[in-house]
């Protein structure tokens, strides 16, 4: 039997493009990030996340952050992929919008992917949160400051366009900020 060819994220994106299928080839990506839920607030009125690595190939479906909504009015929120070396999106890499109602607690909020990103084994990804903000208020998520160093990446908002996602992204701060934030 003839060992089967490799395939790169750049030819899984054609196919899924043209609606082909390489049998085995591409399956969903390994869950990567961190699952815990953390304790120290932050507003996500600019965008927000962490460097983590994708350990497990394939495509991804959502990103599931750690999220509430302590405002009055419901509130938008969406989240990203970003390339760490080249701080490039992702093709496909924008979920589709979540909206948290009004004064609803901290829960895990799934957005998922209209279309699904291709992402790689081995390569560095920024997974990144932002909401919108009405009436002065905004999503709050959870961190811990117990990251590596530099495990944190804010990226420089486009104020006030919310949603309105650079590409590539503008790093706007570091830190050990650890986010309830993950991705699969």
């Amino acid at each position: 039997m003839l060992p089967r060819p490799k395939i790169n994220a750049e030819m899984m994106h054609y196919l899924l493009k043209k609606g082909g299928e390489y049998p085995g080839a591409l399956g969903p990506v390994g869950q990567f990030g961190n699952t815990n839920i953390q304790a120290i607030i932050d507003g996500c009125n600019t965008p927000k996340g962490d460097l983590f690595t994708c350990v497990t190939g394939g495509y991804a479906t959502n990103i599931i952050v750690q999220a509430r909504n302590n405002n009055g009015s419901a509130i938008l929120g969406q989240c990203a992929i970003y390339v760490h070396s080249t701080l490039n999106l992702v093709p496909n890499g924008i979920t589709s919008e979540l909206s948290i109602p009004a004064w609803t607690g901290y829960a895990w909020r799934t957005l998922a992917f209209p279309t699904k990103p291709v992402l790689s084994a081995g390569v560095d990804y920024l997974l990144e949160c932002w909401s919108a903000t009405v009436g002065g208020g905004w999503w709050d998520l959870l961190y811990d400051d117990v990251g590596a160093a530099n495990q944190y990446h804010g990226l420089t908002a486009l104020p006030p366009n919310y949603n309105a996602w650079a590409d590539p992204c503008t790093i706007g701060g570091h830190g050990i900020r650890l986010y309830s934030i993950y991705c699969n």
